[in-house]
Protein backbone atom coordinates (compact mmCIF):
# COMPACT_ATOMS: atom_id res chain seq x y z
CA UNK A 1 0.00 0.00 0.00
CA UNK A 2 1.65 3.34 -1.14
CA UNK A 3 2.08 6.11 1.30
CA UNK A 4 -0.78 8.06 -0.31
CA UNK A 5 -3.42 5.06 0.27
CA UNK A 6 -3.83 5.31 4.08
CA UNK A 7 -6.28 3.28 5.00
CA UNK A 8 -9.20 5.25 6.64
CA UNK A 9 -10.41 4.32 10.61
CA UNK A 10 -12.35 0.91 10.15
CA UNK A 11 -15.12 1.63 12.78
CA UNK A 12 -17.04 -1.82 13.38
CA UNK A 13 -19.97 -2.63 14.86
CA UNK A 14 -19.00 -4.17 18.04
CA UNK A 15 -17.34 -1.46 19.00
CA UNK A 16 -20.48 -0.17 20.15
CA UNK A 17 -20.99 -2.49 22.73
CA UNK A 18 -17.64 -3.00 24.93
CA UNK A 19 -19.89 -4.11 27.63
CA UNK A 20 -21.72 -6.68 26.02
CA UNK A 21 -19.84 -9.84 27.25
CA UNK A 22 -22.36 -12.68 26.20
CA UNK A 23 -20.98 -12.63 22.36
CA UNK A 24 -18.70 -15.42 23.05
CA UNK A 25 -21.26 -17.58 24.99
CA UNK A 26 -23.53 -17.59 22.11
CA UNK A 27 -20.48 -18.28 19.64
CA UNK A 28 -19.48 -21.11 21.87
CA UNK A 29 -22.77 -22.55 21.68
CA UNK A 30 -22.37 -22.98 18.09
CA UNK A 31 -26.64 -23.48 17.51
CA UNK A 32 -27.72 -22.35 13.96
CA UNK A 33 -31.14 -21.69 13.59
CA UNK A 34 -33.39 -22.82 11.06
CA UNK A 35 -35.64 -21.06 8.58
CA UNK A 36 -38.25 -22.03 10.50
CA UNK A 37 -36.73 -21.32 13.56
CA UNK A 38 -35.50 -17.98 12.36
CA UNK A 39 -39.28 -17.06 11.21
CA UNK A 40 -40.63 -17.77 14.74
CA UNK A 41 -37.39 -15.55 16.64
CA UNK A 42 -38.13 -12.71 14.18
CA UNK A 43 -42.27 -12.87 14.65
CA UNK A 44 -42.12 -10.19 17.28
CA UNK A 45 -41.01 -7.80 15.60
CA UNK A 46 -42.97 -8.31 12.18
CA UNK A 47 -45.97 -8.11 15.18
CA UNK A 48 -44.57 -4.69 16.65
CA UNK A 49 -43.87 -3.05 12.79
CA UNK A 50 -47.77 -4.25 12.04
CA UNK A 51 -48.79 -2.33 15.15
CA UNK A 52 -47.03 0.55 13.57
CA UNK A 53 -48.38 2.93 10.15
CA UNK A 54 -46.45 4.99 7.70
CA UNK A 55 -48.18 8.15 9.00
CA UNK A 56 -46.40 6.99 12.94
CA UNK A 57 -43.19 7.10 10.75
CA UNK A 58 -43.44 10.17 9.28
CA UNK A 59 -41.06 13.21 10.62
CA UNK A 60 -42.15 16.77 11.54
CA UNK A 61 -41.90 17.93 7.98
CA UNK A 62 -40.81 15.44 4.17
CA UNK A 63 -39.41 16.83 1.40
CA UNK A 64 -40.34 15.34 -1.69
CA UNK A 65 -39.41 16.08 -5.42
CA UNK A 66 -41.76 15.65 -7.96
CA UNK A 67 -40.53 16.07 -11.57
CA UNK A 68 -43.05 15.83 -14.68
CA UNK A 69 -42.51 12.92 -17.27
CA UNK A 70 -42.50 15.47 -19.63
CA UNK A 71 -39.19 17.12 -18.48
CA UNK A 72 -35.81 17.13 -20.03
CA UNK A 73 -33.07 14.88 -18.61
CA UNK A 74 -30.97 17.88 -17.65
CA UNK A 75 -33.72 19.41 -15.49
CA UNK A 76 -33.61 16.36 -13.64
CA UNK A 77 -30.06 16.61 -12.96
CA UNK A 78 -29.80 20.01 -12.04
CA UNK A 79 -32.87 19.09 -9.47
CA UNK A 80 -30.85 16.12 -7.78
CA UNK A 81 -27.80 18.51 -7.95
CA UNK A 82 -29.59 21.19 -5.70
CA UNK A 83 -32.04 19.02 -3.67
CA UNK A 84 -29.09 15.87 -3.14
CA UNK A 85 -32.46 13.91 -3.25
CA UNK A 86 -31.28 11.03 -6.06
CA UNK A 87 -35.26 9.40 -5.78
CA UNK A 88 -37.86 11.88 -7.48
CA UNK A 89 -41.26 10.71 -8.04
CA UNK A 90 -42.71 11.39 -11.72
CA UNK A 91 -46.04 12.69 -12.50
CA UNK A 92 -47.89 11.87 -15.95
CA UNK A 93 -50.02 14.99 -16.71
CA UNK A 94 -51.82 13.13 -19.34
CA UNK A 95 -52.99 10.29 -17.22
CA UNK A 96 -53.02 12.65 -13.83
CA UNK A 97 -51.55 10.31 -11.79
CA UNK A 98 -48.15 9.23 -10.38
CA UNK A 99 -46.17 6.88 -12.62
CA UNK A 100 -42.78 6.08 -11.23
CA UNK A 101 -39.60 7.15 -9.62
CA UNK A 102 -36.53 8.46 -11.02
CA UNK A 103 -33.44 7.04 -9.33
CA UNK A 104 -29.87 6.63 -8.93
CA UNK A 105 -29.74 3.90 -11.08
CA UNK A 106 -31.27 6.16 -13.97
CA UNK A 107 -28.63 9.03 -12.79
CA UNK A 108 -25.78 6.12 -13.54
CA UNK A 109 -27.01 4.54 -16.37
CA UNK A 110 -27.54 8.01 -18.14
CA UNK A 111 -24.00 9.08 -17.70
CA UNK A 112 -23.02 5.13 -18.95
CA UNK A 113 -25.37 5.57 -22.09
CA UNK A 114 -23.47 8.64 -22.88
CA UNK A 115 -20.21 7.48 -22.40
CA UNK A 116 -20.95 4.91 -24.71
CA UNK A 117 -22.99 6.40 -27.14
CA UNK A 118 -20.80 10.00 -27.55
CA UNK A 119 -22.11 11.49 -30.50
CA UNK A 120 -25.80 11.21 -28.60
CA UNK A 121 -24.58 12.99 -25.30
CA UNK A 122 -25.79 16.04 -26.23
CA UNK A 123 -28.76 15.03 -27.58
CA UNK A 124 -30.00 12.91 -24.47
CA UNK A 125 -29.61 16.12 -22.14
CA UNK A 126 -32.88 16.94 -24.36
CA UNK A 127 -34.09 14.07 -24.10
CA UNK A 128 -37.76 14.09 -22.02
CA UNK A 129 -37.81 11.36 -18.76
CA UNK A 130 -40.20 9.58 -20.37
CA UNK A 131 -38.21 8.53 -23.46
CA UNK A 132 -35.04 7.94 -21.10
CA UNK A 133 -37.72 5.45 -19.65
CA UNK A 134 -38.88 3.92 -22.76
CA UNK A 135 -35.20 3.76 -23.99
CA UNK A 136 -34.20 2.33 -20.50
CA UNK A 137 -36.81 -0.56 -21.24
CA UNK A 138 -36.03 -1.40 -24.14
CA UNK A 139 -32.43 -1.86 -23.90
CA UNK A 140 -32.47 -3.35 -20.06
CA UNK A 141 -30.10 -1.06 -18.79
CA UNK A 142 -29.54 -1.05 -15.07
CA UNK A 143 -30.78 -4.15 -14.85
CA UNK A 144 -28.40 -6.50 -11.85
CA UNK A 145 -25.99 -9.20 -14.03
CA UNK A 146 -26.96 -11.68 -11.18
CA UNK A 147 -30.59 -11.27 -11.75
CA UNK A 148 -30.92 -11.50 -15.48
CA UNK A 149 -32.93 -14.54 -15.29
CA UNK A 150 -35.48 -13.24 -12.81
CA UNK A 151 -39.05 -12.63 -13.99
CA UNK A 152 -38.97 -8.62 -14.76
CA UNK A 153 -40.51 -6.14 -12.24
CA UNK A 154 -43.86 -4.80 -11.38
CA UNK A 155 -45.27 -2.85 -14.83
CA UNK A 156 -46.61 -0.29 -13.01
CA UNK A 157 -42.74 0.96 -12.12
CA UNK A 158 -44.53 2.55 -8.59
CA UNK A 159 -45.10 0.98 -5.43
CA UNK A 160 -47.43 3.00 -3.13
CA UNK A 161 -49.43 2.55 0.33
CA UNK A 162 -52.02 4.82 2.23
CA UNK A 163 -50.58 6.55 5.41
CA UNK A 164 -52.63 4.60 7.42
CA UNK A 165 -50.72 0.99 5.92
CA UNK A 166 -48.46 -0.42 8.01
CA UNK A 167 -44.86 -0.72 7.88
CA UNK A 168 -44.80 -4.30 7.96
CA UNK A 169 -47.32 -4.28 4.80
CA UNK A 170 -44.57 -1.69 3.36
CA UNK A 171 -41.48 -4.01 3.66
CA UNK A 172 -43.54 -6.56 2.48
CA UNK A 173 -44.58 -5.09 -0.42
CA UNK A 174 -41.31 -3.76 -1.66
CA UNK A 175 -39.78 -7.13 -0.71
CA UNK A 176 -42.22 -8.83 -3.03
CA UNK A 177 -41.29 -5.93 -5.79
CA UNK A 178 -38.01 -6.00 -5.22
CA UNK A 179 -37.71 -1.97 -4.87
CA UNK A 180 -36.61 -0.22 -1.78
CA UNK A 181 -38.75 2.23 -1.93
CA UNK A 182 -42.62 3.23 -1.12
CA UNK A 183 -44.64 5.76 -1.84
CA UNK A 184 -47.62 7.08 0.64
CA UNK A 185 -50.23 8.73 -0.94
CA UNK A 186 -53.42 10.34 1.03
CA UNK A 187 -57.17 10.29 -0.47
CA UNK A 188 -58.38 12.96 -1.30
CA UNK A 189 -62.20 14.06 -2.85
CA UNK A 190 -62.77 12.21 -5.83
CA UNK A 191 -60.43 9.73 -7.33
CA UNK A 192 -57.58 11.96 -6.48
CA UNK A 193 -54.35 11.33 -4.47
CA UNK A 194 -51.83 14.01 -3.07
CA UNK A 195 -48.50 13.01 -2.34
CA UNK A 196 -47.60 12.56 0.96
CA UNK A 197 -43.77 11.28 1.10
CA UNK A 198 -41.57 9.05 -0.21
CA UNK A 199 -39.96 5.94 2.21
CA UNK A 200 -37.27 3.51 2.09
CA UNK A 201 -35.89 0.88 3.53
CA UNK A 202 -33.09 2.90 5.86
CA UNK A 203 -35.65 4.95 6.72
CA UNK A 204 -37.72 2.24 8.75
CA UNK A 205 -35.07 1.20 9.99
CA UNK A 206 -34.00 4.00 11.49
CA UNK A 207 -37.51 4.15 13.04
CA UNK A 208 -37.58 0.69 14.10
CA UNK A 209 -34.21 1.20 15.79
CA UNK A 210 -35.01 4.52 17.31
CA UNK A 211 -38.59 3.16 18.90
CA UNK A 212 -36.56 -0.04 20.27
CA UNK A 213 -33.64 1.75 21.28
CA UNK A 214 -36.25 4.19 23.56
CA UNK A 215 -38.11 1.17 24.58
CA UNK A 216 -35.01 -0.16 26.22
CA UNK A 217 -33.67 2.91 27.73
CA UNK A 218 -37.08 2.96 29.72
CA UNK A 219 -36.55 0.19 30.92
CA UNK A 220 -38.10 -2.29 28.52
CA UNK A 221 -36.50 -4.91 26.85
CA UNK A 222 -36.43 -5.96 23.18
CA UNK A 223 -36.27 -10.00 22.26
CA UNK A 224 -36.97 -11.26 26.04
CA UNK A 225 -40.26 -12.36 27.62
CA UNK A 226 -40.56 -12.48 31.12
CA UNK A 227 -37.60 -10.84 31.65
CA UNK A 228 -34.91 -13.54 31.86
CA UNK A 229 -33.63 -16.59 29.50
CA UNK A 230 -35.26 -18.91 32.20
CA UNK A 231 -38.57 -17.92 31.34
CA UNK A 232 -38.57 -20.91 28.54
CA UNK A 233 -38.80 -24.83 29.12
CA UNK A 234 -36.73 -25.79 26.45
CA UNK A 235 -33.13 -26.70 26.13
CA UNK A 236 -29.85 -25.99 24.02
CA UNK A 237 -30.76 -29.33 22.08
CA UNK A 238 -34.15 -28.05 21.09
CA UNK A 239 -36.14 -30.91 22.88
CA UNK A 240 -38.22 -28.04 24.66
CA UNK A 241 -39.94 -25.02 23.97
CA UNK A 242 -37.15 -22.89 21.66
CA UNK A 243 -36.08 -26.20 19.98
CA UNK A 244 -36.96 -28.13 16.55
CA UNK A 245 -40.57 -28.54 15.52
CA UNK A 246 -41.46 -25.98 18.27
CA UNK A 247 -44.90 -24.25 17.77
CA UNK A 248 -44.71 -20.73 15.94
CA UNK A 249 -45.76 -17.98 18.35
CA UNK A 250 -46.62 -15.05 16.08
CA UNK A 251 -47.95 -12.74 18.55
CA UNK A 252 -46.32 -9.63 20.35
CA UNK A 253 -45.16 -10.53 23.76
CA UNK A 254 -45.34 -7.32 25.92
CA UNK A 255 -44.95 -9.24 29.27
CA UNK A 256 -43.94 -8.40 33.00
CA UNK A 257 -42.20 -10.86 35.48
CA UNK A 258 -39.85 -11.15 38.77
CA UNK A 259 -36.41 -11.85 38.34
CA UNK A 260 -36.80 -15.50 39.30
CA UNK A 261 -33.67 -17.95 39.77
CA UNK A 262 -33.60 -20.89 37.52
CA UNK A 263 -35.56 -24.48 38.73
CA UNK A 264 -33.58 -27.79 39.38
CA UNK A 265 -33.13 -29.73 35.97
CA UNK A 266 -33.14 -26.13 33.74
CA UNK A 267 -30.39 -26.61 31.32
CA UNK A 268 -26.92 -24.39 31.88
CA UNK A 269 -28.50 -22.54 28.94
CA UNK A 270 -31.26 -21.20 30.42
CA UNK A 271 -29.48 -20.05 34.48
CA UNK A 272 -29.27 -16.71 34.60
CA UNK A 273 -25.42 -15.60 34.43
CA UNK A 274 -26.01 -16.92 30.77
CA UNK A 275 -28.88 -14.32 30.53
CA UNK A 276 -27.71 -13.32 26.49
CA UNK A 277 -30.61 -10.97 26.41
CA UNK A 278 -28.16 -7.47 26.55
CA UNK A 279 -30.20 -4.52 27.61
CA UNK A 280 -29.01 -1.66 25.36
CA UNK A 281 -27.99 1.32 27.87
CA UNK A 282 -28.07 5.35 26.40
CA UNK A 283 -23.90 4.65 27.50
CA UNK A 284 -23.74 2.31 25.17
CA UNK A 285 -24.33 4.69 22.69
CA UNK A 286 -21.51 7.56 23.75
CA UNK A 287 -18.60 5.65 23.10
CA UNK A 288 -17.87 7.12 19.34
CA UNK A 289 -16.49 10.18 19.72
CA UNK A 290 -17.89 11.85 16.62
CA UNK A 291 -21.87 10.78 17.58
CA UNK A 292 -21.70 11.48 21.64
CA UNK A 293 -25.63 11.59 21.61
CA UNK A 294 -25.59 8.09 19.86
CA UNK A 295 -28.91 6.98 18.35
CA UNK A 296 -31.49 8.73 21.20
CA UNK A 297 -30.39 12.13 19.08
CA UNK A 298 -32.33 10.54 15.97
CA UNK A 299 -35.67 10.33 18.03
CA UNK A 300 -36.20 14.04 18.27
CA UNK A 301 -37.17 13.99 14.87
CA UNK A 302 -40.12 11.62 15.53
CA UNK A 303 -43.72 11.57 17.89
CA UNK A 304 -44.13 8.47 19.84
CA UNK A 305 -47.29 7.02 18.23
CA UNK A 306 -49.58 5.54 21.36
CA UNK A 307 -48.72 2.22 20.87
CA UNK A 308 -45.14 2.68 21.57
CA UNK A 309 -45.96 5.19 24.40
CA UNK A 310 -47.43 2.62 26.02
CA UNK A 311 -45.11 0.26 25.86
CA UNK A 312 -42.85 3.01 27.41
CA UNK A 313 -45.57 3.55 29.75
CA UNK A 314 -45.31 0.13 31.42
CA UNK A 315 -41.50 -0.31 31.08
CA UNK A 316 -41.10 2.97 33.37
CA UNK A 317 -44.19 1.69 36.00
CA UNK A 318 -42.66 -2.03 36.00
CA UNK A 319 -39.51 -0.35 37.01
CA UNK A 320 -40.75 1.93 39.56
CA UNK A 321 -42.51 -0.92 41.12
CA UNK A 322 -39.29 -3.01 40.66
CA UNK A 323 -41.59 -5.86 39.41
CA UNK A 324 -39.16 -6.30 36.57
CA UNK A 325 -39.02 -5.46 33.14
CA UNK A 326 -41.41 -5.18 29.91
CA UNK A 327 -40.16 -7.27 27.13
CA UNK A 328 -40.96 -7.40 23.26
CA UNK A 329 -40.45 -10.93 22.53
CA UNK A 330 -41.40 -14.23 21.44
CA UNK A 331 -43.23 -16.50 24.31
CA UNK A 332 -40.99 -19.57 22.24
CA UNK A 333 -37.24 -19.83 23.04
CA UNK A 334 -34.77 -21.06 20.18
CA UNK A 335 -31.91 -22.97 21.74
CA UNK A 336 -29.80 -20.36 23.40
CA UNK A 337 -31.55 -17.43 21.72
CA UNK A 338 -34.82 -15.55 22.90
CA UNK A 339 -34.69 -12.94 19.96
CA UNK A 340 -33.50 -12.76 16.62
CA UNK A 341 -30.82 -10.26 17.95
CA UNK A 342 -29.00 -12.66 20.12
CA UNK A 343 -28.15 -14.88 16.82
CA UNK A 344 -24.37 -14.37 15.46
CA UNK A 345 -24.28 -13.43 11.68
CA UNK A 346 -21.90 -16.53 11.56
CA UNK A 347 -24.96 -18.77 12.20
CA UNK A 348 -27.18 -17.25 9.95
CA UNK A 349 -25.54 -17.97 5.99
CA UNK A 350 -28.74 -17.30 4.60
CA UNK A 351 -28.52 -13.84 5.13
CA UNK A 352 -26.28 -11.15 2.89
CA UNK A 353 -25.84 -12.13 -0.87
CA UNK A 354 -22.05 -11.09 -0.90
CA UNK A 355 -21.34 -11.99 2.32
CA UNK A 356 -18.54 -13.97 0.66
CA UNK A 357 -18.07 -12.51 -2.39
CA UNK A 358 -16.13 -8.71 -2.13
CA UNK A 359 -16.62 -6.53 -4.42
CA UNK A 360 -13.94 -3.81 -5.03
CA UNK A 361 -12.62 -1.34 -6.97
CA UNK A 362 -8.75 -0.03 -7.39
CA UNK A 363 -7.82 3.83 -6.88
CA UNK A 364 -6.54 3.58 -10.47
CA UNK A 365 -9.73 1.97 -11.92
CA UNK A 366 -11.86 4.08 -14.21
CA UNK A 367 -15.04 5.60 -12.35
CA UNK A 368 -17.48 4.16 -14.70
CA UNK A 369 -16.06 0.38 -13.87
CA UNK A 370 -17.04 1.02 -10.33
CA UNK A 371 -20.16 2.03 -11.28
CA UNK A 372 -20.79 -0.50 -13.69
CA UNK A 373 -19.71 -3.09 -10.52
CA UNK A 374 -22.45 -1.23 -8.22
CA UNK A 375 -25.13 -2.03 -11.28
CA UNK A 376 -24.02 -5.38 -11.65
CA UNK A 377 -24.33 -6.15 -8.35
CA UNK A 378 -27.29 -4.39 -7.37
CA UNK A 379 -25.00 -2.48 -4.33
CA UNK A 380 -25.61 1.26 -3.17
CA UNK A 381 -21.61 1.44 -2.85
CA UNK A 382 -18.83 -0.54 -3.38
CA UNK A 383 -15.35 -0.79 -1.70
CA UNK A 384 -12.24 0.88 -3.07
CA UNK A 385 -9.37 -2.02 -1.50
CA UNK A 386 -5.57 -1.98 -2.10
CA UNK A 387 -4.87 -4.87 -4.82
CA UNK A 388 -2.64 -6.49 -3.07
CA UNK A 389 -3.48 -6.81 0.82
CA UNK A 390 -7.27 -6.69 0.11
CA UNK A 391 -7.36 -3.96 2.72
CA UNK A 392 -10.18 -0.75 2.52
CA UNK A 393 -9.00 2.23 1.68
CA UNK A 394 -12.29 4.31 0.70
CA UNK A 395 -15.86 3.81 -0.03
CA UNK A 396 -17.53 5.11 -3.69
CA UNK A 397 -21.38 4.96 -3.50
CA UNK A 398 -24.21 6.00 -5.60
CA UNK A 399 -24.95 9.03 -4.08
CA UNK A 400 -20.88 10.19 -4.35
CA UNK A 401 -22.02 10.66 -7.95
CA UNK A 402 -23.63 14.11 -7.22
CA UNK A 403 -21.02 15.06 -5.47
CA UNK A 404 -18.59 14.53 -8.87
CA UNK A 405 -20.56 17.25 -11.10
CA UNK A 406 -18.02 19.81 -12.01
CA UNK A 407 -19.79 22.99 -13.74
CA UNK A 408 -22.39 20.62 -14.93
CA UNK A 409 -20.36 18.09 -16.48
CA UNK A 410 -19.95 14.49 -14.97
CA UNK A 411 -16.94 12.85 -15.99
CA UNK A 412 -17.27 8.92 -15.27
CA UNK A 413 -13.59 8.78 -17.19
CA UNK A 414 -11.85 9.78 -14.27
CA UNK A 415 -9.64 7.58 -12.29
CA UNK A 416 -11.27 6.24 -9.12
CA UNK A 417 -8.67 8.54 -7.01
CA UNK A 418 -9.67 11.69 -9.04
CA UNK A 419 -13.10 10.84 -8.29
CA UNK A 420 -12.72 10.99 -4.76
CA UNK A 421 -9.87 13.67 -4.32
CA UNK A 422 -12.66 16.08 -3.52
CA UNK A 423 -14.74 13.85 -1.07
CA UNK A 424 -14.56 14.73 2.75
CA UNK A 425 -12.98 11.71 4.47
CA UNK A 426 -15.40 9.36 5.76
CA UNK A 427 -15.17 6.55 8.55
CA UNK A 428 -15.41 2.88 6.80
CA UNK A 429 -18.60 0.98 8.63
CA UNK A 430 -17.50 -2.39 8.91
CA UNK A 431 -18.29 -5.17 10.79
CA UNK A 432 -17.37 -8.92 11.68
CA UNK A 433 -18.67 -12.42 10.76
CA UNK A 434 -18.83 -12.96 14.68
CA UNK A 435 -21.03 -10.19 15.50
CA UNK A 436 -24.51 -10.63 16.71
CA UNK A 437 -27.49 -9.44 14.59
CA UNK A 438 -28.13 -6.96 17.04
CA UNK A 439 -24.42 -5.17 16.77
CA UNK A 440 -25.13 -5.06 13.05
CA UNK A 441 -28.78 -3.42 13.26
CA UNK A 442 -27.52 -0.52 16.03
CA UNK A 443 -24.71 0.08 13.45
CA UNK A 444 -26.85 0.22 10.38
CA UNK A 445 -29.24 3.02 12.43
CA UNK A 446 -26.86 4.94 13.93
CA UNK A 447 -24.43 5.63 11.15
CA UNK A 448 -27.29 5.90 8.93
CA UNK A 449 -25.62 3.66 5.97
CA UNK A 450 -27.26 1.45 3.57
CA UNK A 451 -24.04 -1.14 3.18
CA UNK A 452 -21.85 -2.45 5.64
CA UNK A 453 -18.80 -4.08 5.25
CA UNK A 454 -17.70 -7.61 6.35
CA UNK A 455 -13.55 -7.73 7.13
CA UNK A 456 -10.99 -10.00 8.61
CA UNK A 457 -10.76 -8.62 12.30
CA UNK A 458 -7.31 -9.63 12.33
CA UNK A 459 -6.23 -8.40 9.21
CA UNK A 460 -8.68 -6.10 7.39
CA UNK A 461 -9.02 -7.76 4.64
CA UNK A 462 -12.44 -7.16 2.57
CA UNK A 463 -14.60 -10.34 2.59
CA UNK A 464 -18.26 -8.85 1.54
CA UNK A 465 -20.92 -6.41 2.41
CA UNK A 466 -24.30 -6.83 3.72
CA UNK A 467 -27.51 -4.23 2.52
CA UNK A 468 -29.68 -2.81 4.84
CA UNK A 469 -33.14 -3.75 2.63
CA UNK A 470 -31.97 -7.61 2.90
CA UNK A 471 -30.45 -7.31 6.50
CA UNK A 472 -34.25 -5.56 7.51
CA UNK A 473 -36.05 -8.23 5.79
CA UNK A 474 -34.25 -11.29 7.32
CA UNK A 475 -35.58 -9.52 10.75
CA UNK A 476 -38.81 -9.19 10.24
CA UNK A 477 -39.53 -12.14 8.10
CA UNK A 478 -37.21 -14.39 9.08
CA UNK A 479 -35.84 -15.01 5.35
CA UNK A 480 -33.34 -13.89 2.84
CA UNK A 481 -34.02 -11.24 0.42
Amino acid sequence: MSASEVQHSYYPASAAHTSYQAGSYLLEAGYRPTDEECATLAAPIASFLRNCSCYDMLGVSTQVVVLDVQAPLSVAFIAAQETRIQSCVLWDPRKRQYVGVLTSTDYICILLYCQAHPKEADAVALWTIEHWQEVRAAQGLGRPKEKLGAPPGPKSGIITCKTDTSLHDCLQMMREHCVRRIIALAEKEGEDFSLVAMMDVEQIVEYLGVMFFHIEKAGGSIGRAGGGANSSTGDAAGDGAGGVGAPHRTNLTISTAKNTTSVAGDSDLSSPQHNNSHQLRSNDFEEYDDDPQGVFALGEAYVLPPYVASIITQAEAAGASGSGGVGIASDVRVGPYSSIFDVPFMYVPQVGAHRRKPIFATMEQKLSEALTLMLDHNTESIAVCSPKEGVIIDVVSRSDLLRMENQGVYDTQLTVREALASKISDHIFVFYEKDTLREIFSHFVRRRVKELFMVDPDTGRLLGQLNVAEFVYFLVFGVSD
